[in-house]
């Protein structure tokens, strides 16, 4: 009985290692949520003064540009985003199951290299250039592209005959993406971004426009259809200038009247905005194991030897007295 424990302890040290070192998938048959933020409600107006075009697929003039919440969720290799808006409605069929918002991100996943301009210069903001981004995502109802610094912002080609308005070379396919009451579900390979947890990223929407610069819908200081409009009277600086405003209609930071302070209807003015920070992983002990694999394991190594080594010359004594 007591040489059965002995060998049974004996397998337990040979396997133990396996067991710390394995991949522990059972804990990840589930979306795990590595960001969550919420925005602050009814703040659809970009720097403050802007309101919602007048033609009837607008109404009721707020909430389709309104993003009241952002999570990020992991699954093995997927990430899936969630953007909550006030309203999501398609009046344009648009292919993903939405057609009103417009939406940028830029990520600062701390690589060599990276650049702090815009993609392009649509969205008329100024990103931090201590916080250079690597990735940039544009997101509609009708395509999803990525981009990084090495692309060339002019690789597009116009074509005035189709919803999408560009042909472009970093259209992104293998996507999921489902609309569910006010929220827009994508669900992205991670190949495409990298580990992104504990890295930075910024988040712009906008009114999508076929036909906008960037795709943006445009600002203007008098009322149409089609068009946001500027809104004087609510704007006690009154300095807007339509080539230079920002078309950014909502910029999540979870800090009230952050957008009304950074954003602006005058591109001198405008202050470097603050990206948002994706936490990094509270690792558990065995985790934490897992980083100094190879010193544990070689620690490990020598331990097992002697005690092994122990164990045998115990038993081979015993064996001998007996």
């Amino acid at each position: 009985m007591y040489r059965k424990f002995i060998i049974i302890f004996l397998i337990a040290i040979i396997f133990m290692p396996g067991v710390i070192f394995s991949n522990d998938d059972f804990d990840n048959e589930y979306f795990e949520t590595i960001y969550y933020g919420e925005d602050p409600a009814g703040d659809d107006y970009g720097p403050g003064a802007y309101r919602y075009p007048g033609h009837r697929v607008f109404q009721p003039g707020e909430g389709h540009f309104d993003l009241k919440s952002f999570e990020i969720q992991a699954f093995n290799s997927e990430y899936r985003f969630i953007f909550e808006f006030g309203e999501i409605e398609n009046p344009w069929d648009g292919k993903y199951g939405f057609s009103h918002q417009l939406i940028h991100m830029y990520f600062d996943t701390y690589s060599e290299t990276g650049q702090s301009e815009l993609f392009r210069p649509g969205a008329r903001v100024k990103l931090n250039p201590d916080f250079p981004w690597d990735y940039h995502l544009q997101f509609s109802g009708w395509w999803l592209r990525l981009m990084d610094t090495e692309d060339d912002p002019d690789d597009l080609v116009r074509d005035i005959l189709n919803v999408d308005a560009e042909i472009s070379p970093w259209d992104v396919y293998d996507i999921n993406v489902e609309v569910l009451d006010s929220k827009i579900i994508l669900e992205l390979p991670e190949e495409y971004l990298g580990d992104i947890q504990g890295s930075k990223f910024y988040l712009l929407v906008g009114g999508f426009d076929p036909f906008g610069e960037d795709n943006f819908r445009p600002v203007q200081n008098y009322r149409t259809n089609w068009s946001f409009y500027y809104d004087q009277y609510l704007d006690e600086s009154n300095n807007f200038v339509q080539e230079e405003a920002t078309r950014v209609i909502d910029y999540f930071y979870p800090e009230p009247g952050y957008q009304e302070e950074f954003l602006g209807v005058n591109f001198d003015e405008i202050s470097y905005l603050k990206p948002i920070k994706i936490p990094l992983p509270e690792k558990t002990f065995i985790e934490l194991i897992r980083d100094y694999s190879y010193l544990i394991a070689f620690i490990y190594s020598i331990i097992s030897f002697f005690i092994i080594s122990y164990i045998l010359y115990f038993i081979i004594r015993s064996a001998s007295d007996e």
